[in-house]
């Protein structure tokens, strides 16, 4: 423990201190009273609406119980002896069989409390009393007695109240004692007015009352969480620790659910042992798997065998027997604490996190337990202090609350590395589906040429092979297609051309196609669709793979039976279930099939075992067009399948129309609409000081394909390019303050021809008139008045153009981030681990490096064509640094730059890329490794750029094949990749000199722009 934690824990102590001597002012019960020779003057003490303790010389019989009337009739054979009384009553019976005694006081009161309600109250005595005042019985716990057949042992404490006519109070006390051990606290007998009594006694029953409330919720939290779920035995043992504790609570003498329950004194001990018992188990078995690194396991599955083989000797044996062995207790509950403690203080020791409140909570357990000792011994009637307990509760609360909060934080890392991984498997299972794609389709079509071809001479075996390997092959077609539906739908890319579509036609067409499927089989499909049913809005393909995939599921579980289509009209919506008479589905399994990858299986269906993704597919198309898909199912008797789409709230005549031909003169029209693909809708920017105009214009575009947004100055059209992007900008030319050719020049300033289209509208189409806007950077124009198709037309092309650009721009990105290896990735992350023990502050500067490295690797200006030499540099340097903490003097590095990088630029990761290739492929395959040396000096006005390693050299295949511009399997992507741009941008490749074990020099030029 370092300093900093001994001066917590001594501040601690300190704090505990002065909060237990506070409580010892303020609420210490009782004010001494002066009780000399059995005599009390009361009166001259006064109450002054205090509470006294009727502590001192006390009149005492020893071994005879004397009565008020023994007393009144002078009947008294033993004689009277002044003691300390209760102390030197606990002294007396020590180490004796049996005990009686009778102690007696006299004592007057102030005449103000003659008549009032008075009250005095009898703590705990060993170990039955009867209590007389002014020769009346007025209390007893227990029955004293002068032999044990009479004798009733009973150790509740009680209160009396009573009422007196004079001055004089005769109080008299039989007591009586068995050989049972006295195991709590001495304390006065305490005299006052019954409120008085009453608020003393109520406040320290609160305090029990607090801790046992506190305790009990925590059982109640421990054994819930236990319940909903969270089945760890840490939570169970938790939650019987706790609720042994609020046992041992609840069953002390002074505890007032007990105060009216009759108990043999012998029973109430074995009670009290056994529950001490119970503790000890349910901490050890807590301790076990609370912080099980730290454990000591075998001695926690040994000792509480031993301590419930104790707990039911308790139980069973004789009280005499018990009490000649009491020790054994105290050494259970001795190793039970030191064996946490240790394991407390192991785990701090070692960096666990959040050890040290639990350190705190046992330090006001310890605190608590010492402090309970010196009560003991001092007269002060402190029946039960609970700052401590309460204390080391709320600690022990903490530390969980902390090490919950962890495990929320840690959920929640997982849960961020689980959805990145799922979306790398997404990823990964769409780039791969796409790639399978065309090898598959080659190899289906290979297979079926050799199958068709007259030519071939195949036996019948090999004829059936090639028809199930075709098959297969669709399968697989199938899977593939499902693979980037779902690639698309997760990256709200798939597309939709949402029309009037006839549900009972399109359910028959489905079916035909699935006709081969039942062909032969006991088995009916049924289309109970009403041929007039209302026209759907949906999309035709996706309904037809929303039926295609449901009536497939419903296939494969069906062996025998129906397959039934229904549909009916509810709320505009059509409702349309599709029901078989299969196996059904569990109720249980319902949630789980329109999960992606989840499949439920049995016995029965085994072996149609898929890929899990027809219905959540299913699910996403049909939300994705407005509807719900829910399923019910009964196990043996079949599942339906019940999905809603919207109605078509066109006009039906409109609908008829579009299958009769239309005039000649509307053919342009159509084939317009024909052509327009279904997607997002493209954001215009209309500028006009005409709002007119604006309106007008803006009524012939179709807002359900275009979001427009309008601008009555080229000042507010600014404004709104810089708040956010748009597809194209419409703009009038004659515009006050700002004209139509000075916005697009502006906008040029910003955007060129392809990443923000403009379209001018104009009253002049003069030759000069055009080529001025196409000087101020417009794309196209169109002359007022304006041709609704002809500028659909131009906005459509406009956008299709920007739509197009943004895709290529996606696709370089995504290509140009594809160059890093992952490989490099995880080795760099290795690194930085292993570093962060050994050199701190060298993992720190290889984070930064690394963290450039990816954002400038991952930085969408690597989607431009060129990017700065200063800004390669920096990722070849960051790149070096990470590469040289990996391998060290193994790679060692000489640069000599002799030119401006800001005046020389270069495509992106093409110098990386050589530097790259000249360190994992040149000197690395050495075991000493080597030397790279980077070089750019100025040649005129060109730059000369040379990346040189003494590596194992590249072999002339590999240069062979940069030459010819093709790919094998050791040229790599890279290279290749390299030389194509290099070639694409400056019109020559790269220039390589290479020899086998000496190294290889590269070398190409780039254009300088500077001075």
């Amino acid at each position: 423990m370092n300093r900093k934690k001994i001066i917590l824990v001594l501040l601690f102590l300190i704090i505990l201190t002065g909060l237990r001597f506070v409580w010892l002012h303020y609420f210490n019960i009782g004010h001494a009273s002066f009780i000399h020779n059995g005599q009390a003057h009361l009166k001259e003490q006064g109450l002054e609406g205090e509470v006294l303790k009727l502590s001192g010389e006390w009149g005492f019989y020893p071994e005879q119980l004397i009565t008020p009337e023994d007393i009144n009739r002078k009947n008294v054979t033993v004689e009277k002896r002044y003691i300390q009384f209760p102390e030197q009553w606990f002294t007396y019976i020590q180490n004796q069989e049996f005990s009686y005694g009778t102690f007696h006081l006299q004592a007057t009161i102030d005449d103000a409390l003659i008549g009032q309600p008075l009250s005095i109250y009898i703590p705990r005595f060993p170990s039955a009393s009867k209590l007389y005042i002014n020769g009346e019985l007025v209390g007893e716990s227990g029955n004293p007695s002068t032999k044990l057949e009479g004798y009733s042992a009973q150790t509740l404490p009680y209160t009396v109240i009573f009422q007196t006519d004079s001055q004089e109070l005769d109080v008299l006390i039989q007591v009586s004692h068995d050989y049972m051990p006295v195991n709590f606290s001495m304390h006065p007998l305490l005299f006052g007015t019954a409120d008085k009594i009453d608020n003393v006694l109520h406040f320290n029953l609160l305090a029990k009352i607090i801790i046992m409330i506190f305790t009990l919720l925590l059982t109640i939290a421990a054994m819930f969480l236990f319940c909903m779920g969270y089945k760890t035995k840490q939570s169970f043992y938790f939650s019987l620790l706790m609720a042994a504790i609020t046992l041992m609570v609840l069953f002390d003498p002074d505890g007032a659910a007990l105060l009216s329950l009759p108990m043999d004194q012998a029973f109430r001990f074995k009670l009290t042992l056994f529950i001490y018992v119970l503790i000890s188990i349910f901490l050890l078995k807590f301790a076990e798997y609370f912080l099980p690194d730290y454990a000591p396991k075998r001695l926690y599955k040994i000792l509480p065998i031993l301590y419930i083989i104790y707990g039911f000797l308790v139980i069973t044996l004789p009280i005499s027997i018990i009490l000649e062995h009491l020790v054994i207790l105290g050494i259970i509950q001795i190793l039970s604490a030191s064996l946490v403690a240790i394991q407390i203080f192991k785990a701090n020791i070692d960096g666990a996190p959040n050890t040290f409140l639990l350190i705190l909570a046992a330090i006001a357990v310890f605190h608590n337990v010492v402090w309970s000792f010196i009560k003991h011994r001092i007269d002060m009637l402190i029946e039960f202090y609970p700052l401590d307990i309460l204390i080391a509760l709320l600690l022990f609360a903490g530390y969980w609350i902390c090490l919950f909060l962890q495990h929320v934080q840690d959920i929640e890392e997982k849960n961020t590395k689980l959805r990145l991984a799922n979306k790398s498997k997404d990823d990964f299972l769409a780039h791969t589906s796409h790639e399978m794609r065309n090898p598959l389709h080659s190899m289906m079509h290979i297979a079926q040429y050799v199958l068709d071809n007259p030519e071939n001479t195949i036996t019948n075996r090999d004829r059936d092979e090639l028809t199930l390997l075709i098959k297969v092959g669709k399968k697989m077609s199938l899977l593939i297609n499902d693979l980037i539906d779902l690639s698309q739908i997760r990256e709200h890319r798939l597309r939709l051309d949402q029309k009037a579509v006839h549900l009972h036609g399109q359910t028959q067409v489905v079916l035909d196609m699935l006709a081969h499927v039942v062909e032969g089989k006991p088995l009916q499909i049924i289309n109970s669709v009403d041929p007039s049913f209302p026209v759907l809005e949906a999309d035709e393909n996706r309904l037809n793979q929303i039926l295609l995939n449901l009536l497939d599921n419903a296939i494969k579980f069906t062996k025998v039976g129906t397959i039934t289509i229904q549909a009916e009209v509810v709320n505009d919506y059509a409702v349309i279930k599709v029901a078989d008479t299969g196996a059904g589905i569990e109720k249980g399994h319902l949630e789980k099939i329109f999960l992606p990858y989840e499949q439920v299986i049995s016995e029965d269906n085994l072996h149609h075992a898929g890929r899990g993704l027809g219905l959540a597919i299913t699910k996403e198309l049909v939300e994705l067009q407005g509807g719900s898909i829910s399923v019910e199912s009964d196990v043996g008797k079949g599942t339906t399948v019940c999905f809603t789409l919207p109605l078509f709230k066109g006009n039906s005549l409109a609908l008829e129309n579009t299958m009769v031909d239309k005039p000649l003169i509307h053919s342009v029209e159509r084939a317009e609409g024909l052509q327009q693909l279904p997607d997002s809708r493209f954001k215009i920017l209309m500028v006009d000081d005409e709002r007119i105009n604006l309106t007008v214009v803006s009524k012939i575009l179709d807002k359900g394909q275009y979001e427009i947004t309008f601008a009555d100055n080229g000042e507010e059209a600014l404004g709104h390019l810089n708040a956010q992007t748009f597809d194209l900008v419409i703009s009038d030319v004659m515009m006050p303050m700002m004209s139509g050719f000075e916005l697009a020049r502006k906008i040029r300033e910003h955007y060129n021809l392809s990443e923000l289209p403009i379209l001018l509208l104009t009253a002049r189409a003069r030759p000069e008139d055009i080529e001025t806007g196409f000087l101020a950077g417009a794309n196209d124009y169109v002359v007022k008045p304006v041709e609704p198709l002809e500028l659909r037309a131009r906005v459509r092309v406009l956008t299709d153009l920007k739509r197009a650009v943004t895709d290529r721009l996606s696709m370089e990105a995504a290509w140009l981030r594809a160059q890093i290896n992952p490989h490099f990735i995880f080795n760099t992350i290795n690194s930085i681990y292993s570093l962060m023990e050994m050199d701190q502050e060298k993992m720190r500067d290889l984070l930064d490096q690394f963290i450039y490295f990816l954002q400038t690797s991952f930085d969408f200006q690597n989607t431009n064509n060129l990017v700065s030499l200063e800004h390669e540099f920096n990722l070849v340097d960051a790149y070096l640094a990470i590469e040289k903490v990996r391998f060290g003097e193994r790679i060692r590095i000489h640069k000599h730059i002799d030119v401006d990088p800001a005046s020389v630029h270069v495509p992106p990761l093409l110098i990386q890329t050589l530097v790259e290739n000249a360190v994992k492929h040149g000197i690395l395959k050495r075991q000493e490794g080597g030397e790279i040396t980077i070089e750019a000096v100025r040649l005129g006005k060109r730059c000369e750029i040379t990346v040189k390693d003494n590596g194992v050299g590249l072999p002339k295949k590999i240069k062979e094949s940069l030459r010819l511009k093709t790919k094998t399997d050791k040229t790599g992507i890279g290279l290749l990749n390299t030389e194509k741009r290099l070639q694409q941008y400056m019109g020559e490749g790269l220039r390589i000199e290479s020899e086998i074990d000496k190294g290889t020099t590269i070398r190409f030029q780039l254009y300088y722009k500077g001075k």
